[in-house]
This record gives C-alpha cells, structure tokens and sequence, in this order.
C-alpha cells in the first residue's frame, strides 16, 4: 500500500538524528566555541505488509527502497561548565533526503490475481535547531525539527498504468 511505502520512507531515510557535538579534550573550564559538522548517509530497507479487504481479500506486498542525503549543522558549545565536566551546544541543522521505492503486490478482483506495482520517488528537505547537554554519562538532545517531504507516484496494474500522481505528499 502506498501507506506502507510512506512509513518505510519516513522511518528509515528521514528518521532523526542527532547533531555530532562534543567537548573538545582538554577543554579549559567555562570555555566556548563554535563547532560545524556534517555527515552523508543511504541505504536500502526492505517492508513487508498485508492490506486486507472484505471485496477482494488479502495481497501481501513488498517494498524496497534505496536512498541518500546530507545533513549539516552549525553550533555554539561551552564546555566544562563551571569546572564540573558539563557542556552545552545549541545550533542550527538542515538537510536533504532522496530516495526510490518500489512496491510489488498480487491482487485478486473478482477472482482474478493481478500484479500491481507502484514506483515512489520522494525528496525531503528539513531544517531545524538543537540543544545538547552532556555530563559524564549524561546525554541529552533536543530538537525542532521541520521537514517538507514530496512524493511522486507510478502504479500499474497488469503493466498497465493505474496511478500517476505527482507532489504526493
């Protein structure tokens, strides 16, 4: 189902993460600086799901998907807060995710099995800021986050187009 894709999508190739932030060894106490990272990242994942119907009954799929993206992102840390080893970021961090999915499922209308595929291609842009605090092995993050993500659509049906749908999302 074009759900299933959507939450693959959504939680494999733009699940959050962390910025790359820690106190520099040998921080001398109550100091701060500015900090910058950035980091590439892709794969493949794989979802199975069963969507079921009271006309047609069950089709189990599968989809597959590949994808990439950067992040980057710019801070401002002080460290060894006050001589007791804490230190705080706060920044600013963005980023883009591309990627494919593709969904084959068996259907059976009217007593008939048809192949259905459907090719998904999104983009996801997303900007937002952090604030991380650590102490010893004491970590916490916290982000906002916006993204704006879109999808393109292609279903077929036995070969035959079924769904074209552009900026799906």
């Amino acid at each position: 189902s074009i759900t299933t894709a959507q939450n693959l999508i959504n939680s494999a190739g733009n699940r959050p993460t962390s910025a790359f932030v820690t106190a520099p060894a040998g921080a001398a106490a109550d100091s701060c600086a500015p900090g910058g990272y950035g980091r590439l990242l892709g794969g493949t994942s794989t979802a199975s799901a069963t969507t079921s119907s009271v006309t047609s009954g069950d089709a189990v799929s599968e989809i597959n998907m590949t994808y990439g993206g950067a992040q980057f992102g710019a801070d401002w840390g002080c460290f060894d807060i006050g001589g007791e080893g804490g230190s705080i970021n706060i920044g600013l961090l963005g980023g883009i995710n591309i990627g494919k999915a593709k969904q084959d499922q068996n259907t059976a209308t009217n007593g008939a099995v048809r192949q259905l595929t459907s090719d998904n291609s999104f983009l996801s842009r997303y900007a937002g800021a952090y604030m991380v605090y650590a102490k010893g092995p004491f970590f916490a993050d916290l982000q906002a986050v916006y993204d704006q993500s879109s999808f393109d659509l292609a279903s077929r049906i036995d070969g035959r187009e079924f769904v074209t749908e552009d900026n799906f999302g």
